[in-house]
């Protein structure tokens, strides 16, 4: 027989293991210097393209949103050609797992590209390109880029996108450098966010882990252009 008051014991779940802080990694900066090597937009990369496919003179991207490292990883090699910024991405996904093919951000693999001209214009729009293996590709505005400037990133780009294998996917693109509002005549500096978004896991794996959106550029990296 139960007499008042009735006692019971509380029992509360264990806590959950505490993460390992990521320590907090720097901006990193990456100069993009003129090519006179004649790029083919096809989603084929070759050496003669992009700087011998050096790993060294190209963009590691193996980063979680948190800055943790993760893999597979991706890896990008910038260039220009005076008009126009020249961008590969070439991606290592699970070969066990296919692609996810279609043009659905976030639901879809996928490579984006960010872009702010914040050093010189603070308050600048952010202007976000995404491409996808199926060979589409969008100008988004979902960091809130006025319609006209979204419109603008997206004129006279060219995108290809190659399923290599299993386990890889590559993709280039050519960007008209005034599309973006930049001056290819000049010397300047924009925050700048790469992400390729994997399906098979881990789902986002970046330049810089932006610790927010990955389209967040001025927590991403930044690219020095060298006319």
């Amino acid at each position: 027989r139960v007499t008042w008051p009735v006692v019971t014991e509380v029992r509360y779940p264990d806590p959950a293991p505490a993460k390992t802080a990521v320590p907090e990694q720097p901006r990193p900066l990456f100069r993009v210097t003129r090519t006179e090597a004649a790029v083919t937009i096809d989603g084929e990369l070759t050496a003669q393209e992009w700087a011998g496919l050096d790993p060294a003179k190209g963009i590691l991207i193996a980063q979680g949103l948190e800055q943790e490292p993760v893999k597979p990883v991706s890896r990008a090699w910038i260039s220009h050609d005076g008009a126009n910024l020249l961008v590969a991405v070439d991606n290592e996904v699970d070969p066990a797992r296919p692609l996810n093919l279609g043009d659905q951000w976030g639901r879809d693999d996928s490579v984006e590209l960010a872009f702010r001209d914040s050093e010189r214009k603070p308050g600048s729009p952010i202007l976000i390109l995404r491409g996808y293996p199926s060979g589409g590709f969008a100008s988004s505005d979902e960091a809130g880029a006025p319609p006209d400037l979204v419109k603008r990133a997206a004129e006279g780009v060219q995108y290809g996108a190659k399923i290599v294998s299993p386990g890889r996917w590559t993709a280039e693109w050519k960007i008209p450098l005034t599309s973006l509002g930049l001056d290819p005549s000049e010397s300047f500096r924009v925050a700048f966010s790469l992400t390729a978004r994997k399906t098979a896991g881990p789902d986002w794996v970046l330049w810089r882990g932006t610790k927010a959106a990955t389209w967040q550029a001025d927590q991403g990296g930044i690219l020095e252009f060298v006319p």
